[in-house]
This record gives structure tokens, sequence and C-alpha cells, in this order.
């Protein structure tokens, strides 16, 4: 959760900065260089988050052994992902594209409840894990279609 909240504030920023631009290739290039910041941050916690026992984060040693083999295979490489969803999420909304990303959000959170429902994984920790990284792979694919595509800050297209 502490890290959700860190890589949270690159959304803020990016928010902030993408709105107060001067043009929309100003606003592309502060993205562009807040997508960096994302990487080398979701870099950082993905790597910290690997290395560490899940017995530093729970005095539950059941717990510990189910997190254990989830916080190796798919938590920590979450981290890289939501890291630049988290971005693309601030981008989004400091260029004033909300219906587009509540669409995004939607289909998103359609897929990830498909990935649940069907996830062969009869663990339901794993299952639950997997639709969250189905979530954010979509949520992300959706920006990047956005932000190379015909979106707001497309420069010289017009909007």
């Amino acid at each position: 959760l502490v890290l959700s909240f860190a890589t949270d504030a690159l959304a803020v920023a990016a928010q902030q900065l993408v709105a107060s631009a001067p043009d929309a290739a100003a606003a592309r290039r502060v993205a562009t260089r807040l997508l960096r910041w994302g990487v080398v941050v979701g870099v950082v916690f993905s790597a910290a988050l690997y290395v560490t026992p899940a017995e530093l984060l729970t005095n539950d040693g059941a717990v510990a052994a189910a997190a254990d083999a989830e916080l190796r295979r798919v938590v920590a490489p979450l981290q890289l992902l939501s890291s630049l969803v988290f971005v693309g999420d601030g981008v989004l909304q400091g260029s004033r594209d909300f219906r587009f990303e509540a669409v995004a959000v939607a289909c998103s959170a359609a897929g990830a409840a498909a990935v649940l429902l069907f996830d062969p994984n009869p663990d339901a920790l794993s299952a639950a894990w997997d639709a969250v990284a189905a979530l954010n792979a979509l949520r992300f694919a959706f920006f990047l279609g956005r932000f190379y595509g015909k979106g707001p800050l497309k420069v010289g297209a017009g909007g």
C-alpha cells in the first residue's frame, strides 16, 4: 500500500505538469519524462519487493508462506506496470481526457473480471493477482493507444 502511494505521487505530478504545459508538444515532453521516471520507480520498487522476504510483511507464518510465491511471481514485477499506469492516469487527467479514461478503466475492469472468473488457477490468491495484473496491463494498453494514437496530446493532430 505504501508503494502505491509513492507511485501515485507520479500521477499527481503528471496531472499538474501536463495541465500547466503551454501547449501539446510541451505536455507530451513532460509526459514522456514522467513515464521514464515511472520506469525508474517501478524497477526500484520491483527489485525491492523481489528481495523482500514475505515474513517481513506479516507476522503470520501461514500468510507469509502463501504470499511468498505470489510476491515474486506477480506482485514484484507488477510494480513496474503499476507505476506506468499511475503516470498514464495523471497524463490523461492532466490533459482532461476524462471520458476516455472512464471508458478505458471500465473496459479494463471487464477484462480483469473475465480473468478472475475464468482463471484456471484454483488458488484464489493467485487468481486475484492475475486479475490485478490483467487490469493494469489493459489500462496501460489503452493509455499507450491514446498517447501514441489520436489523443489530446497528439502534436499536430488538433486533439
